[in-house]
């Protein structure tokens, strides 16, 4: 069985690279405003937006779960909607990376933490747009894994 971890560390780049192409919190506004969810619910969804921004920000999937998984269902399902343009923009974010390590703006070790943590959002993503059938489970306030089922 195949499976991926998501961290808060990928919420971030993927609203980074999500932002690029549209205006996240309008579009999230307009979809939720379509799937008739409680306004409060639509506040905190939006919050946690902003929170996801920042990967230290810790959170509590017990009590935050509503919030989180609407956040995870639309993030995830928009970069796989835009899985040509997340490409292009990981391609960008790689080269600004690489120039700020070779002018010392960033150490060797956090070039390779983010560019770390971009393969492992590419992999995700290229994943889910491959696999129609997985769960996403919640595990700690540090993670979520996705386990892809494949049909024998």
């Amino acid at each position: 069985m195949l499976e991926d971890v998501i961290e808060r560390r990928h919420f971030a780049v993927a609203i980074v690279v999500l932002e690029a192409y549209l205006n996240l919190k309008d579009d999230m506004k307009q979809k939720m405003a379509l799937s008739q969810l409680d306004e409060t619910l639509q506040k905190r969804i939006l919050l946690f937006l902003d929170l996801a921004k920042y990967p230290i920000q810790e959170w509590n999937f017990e009590k935050n779960f509503a919030e989180l998984s609407n956040l995870t269902c639309y993030l995830l399902s928009m970069l796989v909607c835009r899985i040509e343009d997340m490409e292009t923009c990981f391609a960008e974010l790689e080269k600004l990376m690489k120039k700020e390590w070779d002018e010392g703006i960033m150490t060797k070790e956090r070039y390779m933490f983010h560019r770390r943590t971009n393969f492992e959002l590419k992999r995700i993503i290229w994943r889910l747009n491959l696999n129609d059938y997985y769960n996403i489970t919640y595990h700690n306030e540090n993670h979520m894994k996705i386990i892809y089922k494949h049909i024998v």
